[in-house]
């Protein structure tokens, strides 16, 4: 069983919450403060990091939090990259300076499942990307 396998097991088997959003949705206003994972709260898997911009890492999600309250996703952006590459799992750090850094990751356990897209968050709540 791969790591994609994994992931999607985890979380498909705990009860998540399922709520569809059109792209390039703002969801600073739909998302309750201080439910994501908390502060020095590290991956254990290998994660593909697919910052925006960067080409070959198949398709990427930007997340951003507010600098004041990280726990909060302000914004959620869809773009393809390569699609020869059929999932890949993103971690995103709080920014600074407009800078994403390795430091206090929040975890997003994304699989892409063509021609939709579902965004799996380590909250129990699944988000469909239509």
């Amino acid at each position: 069983m791969s790591l994609h396998d994994i992931l999607l097991a985890s979380a498909m088997g705990s009860g998540f919450a399922h709520r569809t959003i059109p792209m390039n949705t703002d969801l600073n206003h739909m998302v309750t403060p201080g439910v994501y994972l908390s502060d020095n709260k590290t991956s254990t898997a290998s994660m593909q990091n697919t910052p925006a911009g960067v080409s070959g890492h198949g398709f990427a999600l930007e997340v951003f939090y507010s600098a004041g309250y990280p726990s909060v996703v302000q914004r959620l952006t869809w773009g393809s990259y390569n699609q020869h590459v059929p999932h890949c799992t993103i971690r995103c750090g709080r920014p600074i300076d407009g800078v994403m850094t390795w430091g206090n990751w929040y975890e997003l356990n994304t699989t892409v499942l063509l021609p939709n897209t579902t965004v799996t968050t380590a909250v129990e709540e699944e988000l469909s990307v239509m």
